[in-house]
C-alpha cells in the first residue's frame, strides 16, 4: 500500500530546511465561509465562525491580494465551499497568470459542465480535491443534505472520465465516529470509479486546553470510535490495496496501527514535532485576516486589506511565534495533517 506521508509531494517537500531562513512561498486561503451543506464535523456547518460574520474579501481585493504574492508558489483554495464564491473562475485564473500552483477543495455539489471543464483545463491544478465520507445513506446524514451523495458522484465521475491524462485530483474522506466503519466500504466504490487517490484524513479536533488558540471545540462524540474496528478497517484498507494497487491511498496524519490508541485517547500524546507549514506559510481567512496557519486562529496578525503578507511573514511577532513553536508544538498541532516527525 503507498502509504506516503504528509510530506511526500511536491507541495510540502518545498520547506525551510536547517541552514536556510524561512520565506513566505505558501498560502492556505479560505476564500468564503459560504457553504451550502451542514456538515456535522465542520466548524463552518456548525455555525461558530458566521456568527457576527463580517463581510468577506470582495473581488477587487481579492485581485489586490493576490498581485501582492510575490514568492508564493502554492495555494491551497478551500471554505466554506470555494465553488460559491463569485466570480471565482476568475480570481482561480489570475492565480494561474502568477504562476501560483492551486489545491483545491471542494465538496462537489456545486457542479456544471462549464465550470469544471474550465477547472480541468487549467494548467496550474496541483491537486483537486473531492470529498466523499462513505456511502449514500451516510454521506448524506453526516452532510446533512439529500442530495449531497448524488451529486458529489456526478462530479466525481466527471472529472474521472474528463481530466487530461495528467490532471491531480483524489478523493478525501475524514475519519470520524460517524462513518469509520465503511472505510473499506468507501474504497472499494472509488476503485469501481476508477479514482486514480484516495486520502484517508484522521479527523482534526480540538480539546478545552486548546481554546486559547481556537474558538471551536469539535464534538466529543465524533471521536466515540471503536479502535478495534478502525485498526481492522485500516489493516484490510492496507492488505487490499498491495494486492489490488487499483487506486493509491493516502492516510494523514500519518498514524501507524500501534499509535492510533494513544493518538485518538491521550491528549498529550506528542506524534510529532515539527511544522512544515509554519515555517513557510500563512493562512487568510476570508474577510481577509491573517493567521500563522490554519488551525491556530491566534494571534490574528493583521488583515490583508491594509498589510502586505509579505510584510506580516517577516514581522517581529510571527518570527518569536515560530520560535517559540519550534520543538514544541501545542495540542491542536498533534492533529493536524501538516505536522511531521
Amino acid at each position: 500500500m503507498n502509504l506516503r506521508k504528509p510530506f511526500d509531494n511536491i507541495r510540502h517537500n518545498r520547506f525551510t530546511y536547517k541552514g536556510l531562513e524561512p520565506r513566505l512561498d505558501y498560502i492556505f486561503f479560505e476564500i468564503t465561509h459560504r457553504c451550502n451543506l451542514n456538515c456535522q464535523m465542520c466548524w463552518f456547518g456548525d455555525g461558530v465562525l458566521n456568527k457576527n460574520e463580517k463581510p468577506e474579501l470582495n473581488y477587487d481585493e481579492i485581485i489586490s491580494f493576490i498581485d501582492t504574492l510575490k514568492d508564493v508558489k502554492y495555494m491551497t483554495i478551500t471554505g466554506g465551499e470555494p465553488l460559491l464564491k463569485p466570480r471565482i473562475l476568475d480570481i482561480m485564473h489570475h492565480v494561474e497568470k502568477k504562476g501560483i500552483k492551486v489545491s483545491l477543495a471542494t465538496n462537489g455539489t456545486v457542479f456544471s459542465k462549464k465550470l469544471y471543464d474550465s477547472i480541468l483545463a487549467m494548467k496550474n491544478i496541483n491537486m483537486l480535491n473531492i470529498s466523499l465520507d462513505g456511502p449514500k445513506e451516510i454521506h448524506n446524514m453526516i452532510r446533512r443534505k439529500d442530495y449531497a451523495y448524488d451529486q458529489t458522484i456526478q462530479a466525481i465521475n466527471y472529472v474521472v472520465k474528463n481530466k487530461p491524462d495528467n490532471f491531480p485530483m483524489q478523493v478525501n474522506f475524514t475519519i470520524s465516529a460517524l462513518n469509520y466503519k465503511y472505510i473499506m466500504e468507501t474504497y472499494n466504490l472509488l476503485c469501481s470509479l476508477n479514482v486514480p487517490q484516495v486520502q484517508y484524513i484522521h479527523l482534526s479536533y480540538n480539546t478545552t486546553n486548546e481554546n486559547n488558540y481556537t474558538d471551536f471545540k469539535q464534538a466529543d462524540s465524533l471521536r466515540d470510535i471503536d479502535l478495534k474496528v478502525l485498526s481492522k478497517e485500516l489493516d484490510c484498507l492496507f492488505y487490499e490495496n498491495i494486492f489490488s494497487k487499483n487506486i493509491n491511498v493516502k492516510i494523514i496524519p500519518h498514524v501507524g496501527s500501534d499509535e492510533i490508541i494513544k493518538y485518538y485517547t491521550n491528549p498529550d500524546y506528542v506524534l510529532a514535532n515539527k511544522c512544515g507549514p509554519l515555517s513557510s506559510g500563512l493562512k487568510v481567512n476570508a474577510f481577509g485576516e491573517i493567521f500563522p496557519c490554519r488551525n491556530i486562529e491566534k494571534p490574528m496578525l493583521g488583515n490583508v486589506k491594509d498589510i502586505n503578507v509579505n510584510d506580516v511573514f517577516n514581522s517581529q511577532e510571527i518570527v518569536s511565534f515560530r520560535k517559540n513553536m519550534n520543538g514544541k508544538l501545542q495540542q491542536i498541532c498533534n492533529k493536524c495533517c501538516a505536522v511531521r516527525r
